[in-house]
């Protein structure tokens, strides 16, 4: 995702299934371990990237809007349906 946004391409982050567990910032990290959160959290900052948790991933897994990441809203199936049809490339983690 960094190298399309270095080359100014927008880019469309949709979060599903477990993939929405990164968007979770009450979640606990083992000490030594990195935080992919933390990444995530330095992409949704920049103007042409945007971060979307599926909102019922999210809810099946107990996770609300207040507890999402700053910059990560959640969202719907439909939306990613969209984006899809307009996406060059497709990222997605589950």
């Amino acid at each position: 995702m960094k190298a399309a946004l270095s080359r100014g391409s927008a880019v469309f982050c949709f979060l599903y299934e477990d993939g929405v567990l990164l968007a979770d910032r009450t979640r606990d990290i083992p000490q030594g371990e990195d935080d992919p959160s933390r990444q995530l959290t330095e992409l949704t900052r920049l103007e042409s990237c945007e971060v979307v948790a599926c909102i019922t991933a999210a809810e099946r897994r107990g996770i609300h809007e207040h507890q999402l990441i700053d910059g990560i809203r959640l969202g719907g199936l439909g939306e990613w349906t969209e984006q899809l049809q307009s996406a060059d490339r497709v990222v997605q983690f589950r």
